[in-house]
């Protein structure tokens, strides 16, 4: 077996390895940046944060016609 070979292989091997260990780790899973919700109150004046509000949802758009597209413009575009 040539070095190449080998050497390929070795990289082969310690890519798969890094893979699955970034895999089993949970590589990204980062869980102090989830929101989670406010402790309830006993009374006590502790500062919170109060949650952003939620915007607005878009309004809806009427669609008034639709055809087919013809790039080529030789009006053999099928419009069912």
């Amino acid at each position: 077996m040539s070095a190449a070979r080998v050497l390929a292989t070795v990289a082969l091997a310690a890519f798969l390895v890094s893979l699955g260990a970034a895999v089993l780790l949970g590589l990204g899973d980062d869980e102090s940046a989830a929101v989670r919700p406010p402790a309830p109150t006993t009374g006590t004046t502790t500062p919170t944060r109060e949650q952003p509000a939620r915007p607005k949802p878009a309004p809806f758009v009427k669609l008034t016609a639709v055809g087919a597209f013809d790039p080529e413009g030789d009006g053999q575009e099928r419009n069912e």
